[in-house]
């Protein structure tokens, strides 16, 4: 098992796409970071070059990113661009394959939000087209493509773990697979954080503690930590778990969430 940290939400208003966050996490012994891919695709020349640099410095990868598309660039409707959405995901993904990203999360709450009116359907098939061009595009990169369902809350669209799974059947593409994040899964589906028939699809974690979205600290601040850590260890997962959430504190908290990761899993492997 890896763990990482998605830095921009602990350095929301960074101009290095929240780059800040290396030093820290190297310190601690996190195993890689989770960058913000809109923000890295945001940055100009020269400070992207900049990030690349510190990344190499440091020793430690940008192994996935998340927040493939910015806000403002919509992927359902009836108003979306196919040609500018094809230009960005190849310059955004070509830009996560040089922080060293194998994989780019899919949520994009905003930029996928299906427009009041709208058909549901018709949003779906567009959702289909879209991975299907972009994972072309990722595959020649090395980069995987990681559907994530998001509360209904914050999205209108693959709310689901098994909205999720059947978003990349239709698919269909190797490198279209799935992620679950557990603070929009516990929203979603309260108690109920098993993934049935998942298993085989899930390349990637989020992990956040529910109310407020902050770093877990402790086993048992929740009760249902349990029956989700229990679920990925019935399914042997063992790839990588990114915590995303905000703070106030982020060398205090970011330590005692590698602590925390570490007791559940690391414990287990040695």
């Amino acid at each position: 098992m890896r763990f990482g940290c998605c830095s921009i939400m602990a350095f929301p208003n960074s101009e290095m796409a929240a780059i800040e966050a290396i030093d820290e996490l190297q310190r601690i012994g996190y195993d890689y970071v989770e960058l913000s891919l809109r923000h890295l695709t945001a940055l100009n020349k020269e400070k992207f070059g900049n990030v690349v640099k510190i990344l190499t410095r440091s020793g430690i990868k940008g192994e996935v990113c998340h927040n493939l598309f910015p806000d403002h660039l919509k992927v359902t409707g009836s108003e979306i661009d196919f040609c500018l959405i094809d230009d960005y995901a190849k310059s955004s993904l070509e830009r996560a394959a040089k922080v060293g990203a194998e994989a780019v999360v899919f949520g994009s709450a905003i930029s996928r939000q299906v427009p009041i009116g709208f058909s549901k359907e018709k949003a779906t098939e567009q959702l289909i087209n879209l991975l299907t061009r972009i994972s072309a595009i990722a595959r020649e990169l090395g980069i995987s493509i990681l559907i994530e369902p998001l509360n209904k809350e914050e999205c209108n669209i693959i709310n689901t773990t098994s909205e999720g799974i059947q978003l990349l059947e239709s698919v269909s593409k190797n490198n279209v697979q799935l992620m679950i994040d557990f603070y929009h899964l516990s929203k979603e589906e309260g108690c109920k954080l098993t993934f049935p028939n998942a298993e085989k699809y899930i390349q990637h974690i989020h992990f956040a503690r529910p109310g407020g979205r902050r770093f877990p600290q402790r086993t048992d601040e929740d009760d249902r930590y349990f029956s989700f850590f229990n679920e990925l260890r019935i399914i042997k997962y063992d790839k990588r778990i990114s915590i995303e959430a905000y703070t106030k504190d982020f060398p205090k908290d970011a330590k005692k969430a590698h602590d925390f990761l570490h007791a559940i899993f690391r414990s287990n492997d040695e």
